[in-house]
């Protein structure tokens, strides 16, 4: 079970009006965090699923128009394909 010492973890902040996607990560069981950038076109997440600690899959939208996303890393969220 890795992905509960080595994990990631999808929320929403709000900044502003707005609301932002964002994906954290752990690597010491959630003592520290650190948030993983994003591609460009990320608004709002509905879901996120690890398979690891290294690879994850995120759905949302786009958070203006609402047109449904999704993206996913196999390297612990230093790289996201939309």
């Amino acid at each position: 079970m890795s992905w509960l010492t080595n994990g990631l973890f999808g929320l929403a902040r709000r900044c502003g009006g707005m609301f932002s996607a964002v994906v954290m990560r752990t690597t010491n069981g959630g003592l520290a965090w650190s948030a993983q950038a994003l591609p460009g076109g990320v608004g709002n997440l509905s879901a996120v699923a690890g398979r690891s600690g290294t690879q994850c899959t995120a759905v949302g939208s786009n958070g203006v128009h609402e047109v449904d996303v999704a993206v996913a890393t196999s390297d612990g969220g230093a790289s996201w394909d939309l």
